[in-house]
C-alpha cells in the first residue's frame, strides 16, 4: 500500500497515536492523508516521532486539522530529520505569520527534501512568506 487516506475520519487520540507509531518503520507508504483530523498534543508528538523515524513517506496532508503556530515547534525534529518528505499540505489551519516564519526557518536551515508546502487558506498576512515557501 502506497497511499492511506484517512481524511474526515474521527480517530480517537489513542487510535491516531497508535497509527503513527505503526508507521515509524514503514517504508512502503508514500502518501498519508490526515486532512480534517483533529490533532491533540499527544498526536502531534507521535507525528513528530514518526517523521523522524519514517524513511518512506513523501507526501503528508494535514490540511484543516486545527493546527496553530504552537503546533509548528512540536513538528520541528520531524521536519529537520526526515529526508524523504517532499510535499507538506497545511492549508486551512490556524497558522499565522509567526508560525509560517518558524516553519520557513526550520525548512531553510535543516531540510533539503521538501519541494512544496501549501499554507493557503491559513491566517498569513505577509504575502512574502508565502512567496518564499512557494518557490522552494
Amino acid at each position: 500500500m502506497t497511499t492511506l487516506q484517512l481524511g474526515y475520519n474521527k480517530p480517537t487520540g489513542k487510535g491516531l497515536v497508535s497509527l503513527l507509531k505503526a508507521l515509524h518503520t514503514d517504508e512502503t507508504l508514500k502518501h498519508l492523508h490526515l486532512n480534517n483530523v483533529n490533532f491533540n498534543d499527544e498526536a502531534l508528538v507521535a507525528l513528530n516521532k514518526m517523521l523522524v523515524k519514517n524513511q518512506g513517506l513523501e507526501e503528508l496532508n494535514l490540511s484543516n486539522c486545527g493546527l496553530t503556530d504552537d503546533s509548528i515547534p512540536k513538528l520541528k525534529e520531524g521536519l529537520m530529520y526526515n529526508n524523504t518528505l517532499k510535499y507538506l499540505h497545511l492549508f486551512g489551519n490556524k497558522i499565522t505569520d509567526e508560525g509560517a516564519v518558524g516553519l520557513l526557518n526550520i525548512i531553510q536551515d535543516h531540510n533539503n527534501t521538501l519541494l512544496g508546502v501549501n499554507l493557503s487558506e491559513d491566517h498569513i498576512d505577509n504575502i512574502e512568506i508565502l512567496d518564499v515557501i512557494s518557490v522552494m
